[in-house]
């Protein structure tokens, strides 16, 4: 989903970043949730409280991925939250939608269902 997302917008005027829910510095700085995307989805903020005994380095916030226009600034601002884990997606109309269902409902058609998550 997130690398469809990077694709069809790859050479467009407003290309797309993916950015992990954590930013994880490798030792090199510090590591932090990026709390400022999971705000700006309702319920998002609520899925990192979890099994941290099967996520990444102990914290859930490492299942989660956003995407947002490379013209916007870096904390906040993306247009999808995406729980790779359970499937989820979150957008400005979207809250906590089963990932599942809207490709089945694009023809199960990936840059379909991108453009449609994208379009709002």
């Amino acid at each position: 989903m997130v690398v469809e997302a990077l694709l069809g917008q790859a050479l467009s005027n407003a290309p797309l970043v993916a950015a992990n829910g954590v930013y994880d510095s490798s030792g090199m700085g510090g590591s932090y949730v990026c709390d400022f995307y999971f705000k700006q989805f309702g319920t998002m903020i609520e899925q990192i409280a979890g099994r941290p005994d099967a996520d990444l380095n102990g914290h859930p916030a490492y299942r989660f991925w956003f995407v947002r226009k490379a013209d916007r600034k870096v904390h906040g601002n993306a247009e999808l939250g995406i729980d790779t884990w359970n499937g989820k997606v979150w957008s400005i109309t979207l809250d906590g939608a089963d990932l599942m269902q809207l490709y089945d409902a694009a023809g199960r058609n990936a840059r379909l269902l991108t453009a449609r998550l994208l379009a709002g």
